[in-house]
């Protein structure tokens, strides 16, 4: 008999929520397998409401050179960058228009974080940003060999320029530390000064011949 199991995500006991291995999906035991056939049925639901692309900000679309429609912001900076590399537009021709609408926009969004962020604004969280975006934009496929070098080059010299501060920060320290010492030891010479003119008015204060004979009073 053919053994049905309707698989869950949520659901580990029916469901599969992470790769299983090929020894477990050929036991029989296990229902996966039925006179060596497993049959898979897919169904994928979008809800009905979701603005894929939407500018979260104007909420405005535009078409961007009959290859989808993209945010409107974004264009300035996708016009400027497909005008040197044409390429650009033309590996992904053979896609789905929605396909297509998705990589520009990933690709949009990185370009104008490169051209609106300046380099004293890359914090930590501005870092992850940029690395999260870069990471989206590689999934599209497109030949990125001019640009792959001035991300890694942000992303390495934040990391440098985090060691920099630190570095900045521990000289500044002992420089401290180095002016808290010369008062000290400034102090101490206004001390060392006071105790000699004391020690030479006290020697001069008791100062007697030494040849001179104790002797001892007489009435």
């Amino acid at each position: 008999s053919v053994n049905e199991k309707k698989f869950k995500a949520n659901i580990s006991s029916w469901g599969c929520t992470s790769f299983i291995l090929l020894s477990k999906l050929c036991d029989h035991d296990e229902g996966y397998l039925v006179n060596d056939s497993c049959v898979v049925e897919v169904k994928v639901s979008v809800r009905n409401g979701i603005k894929i692309l939407e500018d979260q900000e104007t909420g405005k679309l535009i078409d961007f050179r009959g290859l989808g429609r993209v945010e409107k912001t974004l264009v300035p900076f996708l016009e400027e960058v497909c005008s040197s590399y044409p390429s650009l537009l033309e590996c992904h021709k053979k896609r789905s228009r929605m396909f297509i609408q998705c990589a520009f926009t990933a690709l949009g969004r990185l370009l104008r974080f490169l051209k609106t962020t300046k380099a004293k604004d890359m914090t930590h969280d501005a870092c992850k940003r940029l690395q999260l975006l870069w990471e989206e934009l590689e999934t599209f496929k497109f030949d990125l060999a001019w640009l792959e070098p001035h991300v890694q080059l942000v992303l390495v010299t934040k990391k440098r320029s985090g060691r920099v501060d630190r570095l900045r920060e521990y000289v500044e320290m002992w420089e401290n530390e180095m002016k808290r010492r010369r008062d000290y030891v400034a102090a101490a010479e206004v001390d060392l000064e006071a105790a000699k003119r004391d020690l030479a008015k006290a020697e001069e204060e008791f100062k007697i011949d030494m040849e001179t004979e104790l002797g001892y009073p007489l009435p």
